[in-house]
């Protein structure tokens, strides 16, 4: 019966060494995943259906990090202590992460429709009208989805963390 048996007092040195390794092997396999899509692509061309294994391990993989940090309320004090040591608080972040985002989508769909449907005296107007109607629908969506994602994940993980407390 393991109900009755006594929590042992775990070495703590141990524990951050543990922990260490743990975070090496899921950056690790994050690593070999985009390493496996680009050798794919390589080998057998842009074939989404050949890598759809390795973008699931990246996304769940991704996704269980984060609920998991947020549950646990390590989010909120990730934060705090990256806008104490970087010049560029999380909200900046967020910001230039969410219009790098949308400027990458538009420049796909800007250059994939001047690609598939301009021809050689119109391309470069189908490049710029695909790409700045683009960049005015996915930026702001971009933005407000990190931002959203970010403010209700810092919540809850405050809400958990005082639990904790």
């Amino acid at each position: 019966m393991g109900f009755l048996k006594k929590k042992e007092v775990a070495d703590e040195r141990i524990e951050i060494v543990k922990n260490k390794i743990y975070k090496e092997t899921f950056w690790a396999s994050i690593a070999i995943s985009i390493i496996s899509i680009i050798v794919k692509f390589y080998l057998y061309g842009i074939n989404t259906g050949s890598v759809i294994t390795e973008f699931s391990i990246i996304i769940v993989l991704l996704f269980y990090r984060s609920a998991r940090s947020v549950s646990l309320g390590i989010y909120s004090d990730e934060i705090e202590l990256h806008d104490r040591k970087s010049k560029l608080p999380m909200n900046i972040k967020n910001i230039i992460s969410g219009l790098g985002s949308g400027f990458a989508i538009a420049m796909f769909f800007g250059i994939r429709s001047a690609v598939v449907y301009g021809s050689d005296g119109n391309r470069m107007w189908y490049f710029v009208l695909v790409f700045l109607a683009s960049l005015a629908i996915y930026c702001p969506f971009f933005i407000a989805t990190i931002m959203a994602m970010h403010r209700i994940a810092k919540g809850v993980s405050e809400r958990a963390s005082k639990r904790e407390q």
